[in-house]
């Protein structure tokens, strides 16, 4: 089973973004994090490590070219 992606718009999802990497910071475990927002914890690491890497601007939500 291939990772479902998130519904909503791209504002939405950057949105859910910014939110699961502030509980982090708060102190929340990225599996807590995860289920609140009902993410896999991997997404939540990798949004994590996308904003210690680039910061909000590394959470802005990119296009995904359609497959050729």
């Amino acid at each position: 089973a291939g990772m479902m992606r998130a519904r909503g718009t791209a504002g939405e999802l950057e949105a859910c973004r910014r939110l699961a990497v502030r509980r982090v910071a708060e102190g929340l475990t990225q599996k807590q994090v995860a289920a609140v927002l009902g993410v896999s914890e991997r997404a939540v690491r990798m949004w994590v490590a996308a904003h210690r890497a680039g910061g909000d601007d590394g959470l802005k939500a990119k296009p995904h070219p359609g497959r050729r």
